[in-house]
């Protein structure tokens, strides 16, 4: 309830007058019951069934949307509006991932009423979810999520009829305020800790392992649709309206509208149009390198990095620098990438929509180094906020260097399943299962420059012994050592590939300059210990020792493209 009449331009928003002279600001948007009992009918479950299905499938039901509007609905500026399914794939086509879309679908389309109501200047603190939906376990889990609020779920009653005797009440009283009725049975359900995107960790094309909840409301389908748009256009070849029409399934006009917004945006433009033929020539569409781009940081031990890369993936300026960390305090370290950073912009000469840096340890979800063994003075260092001041406010999100070589890999055609390993003075790795990288529950997976092999070893930096760091680390490869170093190497990979049966690995950094010797050593481990068969792909990096740098830059641009309108 509020004092003051809402007013919205859109028709988004209706406004009711109480019995109290209070105001009820109202968005209607879907029947959501409907929609569980449609996809409850299409399963052949019953809701309880359809709930369990829900809750087991990932968030974001890997990439499976729903746009859960069915004939019949009270939607006032959407009568037309019918359902929709997006983004199917093999591995998204089961009851759990289409119940699970099913449910978020018609929460995100709450949402955005709740969005709507915000944006209209409408303070909302908390949900409360009444009606036939309600009953959903699954909607009252995922709720919190997608609204980003406490949610109350009252025990099911008549809720309507219960308000107005309730209001009623409140007429009666003649107090200014409604008194306090606490509902009996309430369950009040707060949203999980949200992992940051620059926890270290894209979105299906982007960085983030787990893939936030799609929105499939009214708002959010435009920007769902934005970038089903923006894919086409960055496809290999410049593309036609009418192209990314057929491609995509949207009108014409539809296409017209969101290009015109993508052009706006500065991500797409028009070339001129083929001259020839019959008809009105189209004006061919292509992503605009002059564009946003993306800020790459890089903080090794003993050195800085920095480049620029636009949106269609080509570097526009790199620079790197000697800067040794391990003696030193993380400010000058810092103070020496910034000013790194500020020259490759400057080179550059393109507007920067965010950066990343890379880092040699541990990166916590929320962006922080918590350890770094090769740097000891680099502990719960806020990297990504000490640069975003240092770099006039733009966004900065920390990663591990290892997970950005790795993405650098599969953004540049390698496999989708694999161990990247980066060599340096500390070894890390970035492992890719399905296309997405695996960062463990707490975000530090990869951390093979630990994994013991050689008990008796030499003391690490870590404070163990025989860690893989001390026997195949850039500080003790030599021509004489190279075949202990892959050994080593493989002994290391082999109980990763044993565990997680990924069929290649890929070594970078400085490895490929060790030629054949170190990775023949390698291959031979692997073929000795490794159960599966056909034998690992092993291969080196063409990435050359600059793949978490460049990576770091790509992640920017790959988080942009995926989601085009976060820049509106």
């Amino acid at each position: 309830m509020t004092p003051a009449v809402v007013t919205d331009e859109t028709g988004t928003i209706a406004c009711f007058a109480s019995a109290t002279g209070e105001n009820l600001p109202i968005v209607v948007t879907l029947n959501a019951a409907r929609v569980l009992d449609a996809t409850a009918a299409l399963l052949g479950v019953d809701h309880a069934e359809l709930a369990r299905f829900a809750l087991s499938a990932p968030a974001g039901a890997d990439g499976l949307v729903l746009v859960p509007y069915l004939e019949g609905e009270r939607t006032p500026n959407r009568p037309d509006a019918t359902g929709a399914l997006h983004g199917l794939t093999l591995a998204s086509s089961t009851p759990a991932h289409l119940a699970r879309a099913a449910v978020e679908g018609l929460l995100c389309g709450l949402a955005d009423a709740l969005d709507a109501l915000v944006e209209a200047g409408v303070p909302v603190r908390r949900a409360l979810l009444v009606g036939g939906g309600v009953r959903s376990e699954a909607v009252a889990r995922i709720a919190p999520a997608v609204f980003r609020r406490p949610v109350l779920r009252p025990t099911p009653g008549d809720y309507v009829a219960d308000g107005a005797a309730r209001q009623a009440a409140w007429v009666l009283a003649g107090t200014p305020a409604p008194p306090d009725w606490a509902a009996a049975g309430t369950e009040t359900s707060r949203p999980r800790p949200h992992r940051p995107s620059g926890s270290g960790t894209p979105r299906s094309g982007g960085i983030d392992g787990d893939p936030p909840v799609t929105a499939a409301g009214q708002h959010t389908v435009r920007r769902h649709n934005l970038a089903l748009v923006l894919a086409e256009v960055a496809g290999p070849e410049p593309v036609s309206r009418a192209t990314v029409a057929a491609r995509t399934g949207l009108t014409r006009g539809t296409v017209s509208s969101l290009v015109e917004e993508l052009i706006a945006a500065g991500l797409v433009t028009e070339l001129a149009a083929a001259r020839g033929g019959t008809g009105r020539p189209a004006s061919p569409l292509r992503l605009d390198p002059s564009g946003p781009a993306g800020l790459g940081v890089e903080i090794g031990v003993d050195a800085v990095g920095a480049c620029v890369v636009d949106l269609t993936g080509r570097v526009r300026a790199r620079r790197t620098a000697a800067s040794d960390h391990r003696d030193a305090p993380p400010a000058a370290g810092l103070a020496t990438a910034a000013a790194l950073a500020a020259e490759v912009v400057a080179e550059a000469g393109l507007g920067i929509a965010g950066a990343a840096v890379a880092l040699p340890g541990v990166v916590s979800r929320d962006g922080v180094l918590e350890r770094a063994p090769n740097l000891p003075r680099w502990v719960d260092v806020a990297v990504g906020a000490e640069l975003h001041a240092r770099l006039g406010g733009i966004d900065v999100r920390a990663y591990n260097e290892a997970d950005l070589a790795a993405l650098a890999e599969l953004w540049s055609g390698g496999p989708a399943d694999a161990v990247c390993v980066s060599g340096g003075i500390g070894v890390g790795a970035g492992i890719l299962l399905g296309g997405r990288l695996f960062h463990g529950a707490g975000g530090r997976a990869g951390e093979i420059g630990h994994v013991v092999v050689d008990p008796d070893g030499p003391p690490c930096h870590c404070g163990g012994r025989g860690c893989l760091e001390t026997a195949a680390g850039l500080e003790v490869l030599h021509a004489d050592s190279l075949t202990t170093a892959g050994r080593a190497l493989g002994v290391a990979l082999a109980g990763a590939i044993n565990l997680l049966d990924v069929p290649a690995v890929v070594l970078g950094g400085v490895y490929p300059r060790c030629g054949p010797t170190l990775i023949d050593a390698v291959r031979a481990e692997l073929e000795t210990r490794v159960v599966s068969r056909p034998a690992v792909d092993v291969r080196y990096s063409a990435l050359g020792p600059d793949a978490a740098l460049t990576g770091a830059a790509t992640a920017v641009v790959q988080d942009l493209l995926a989601d085009p309108g976060s820049r509106r």
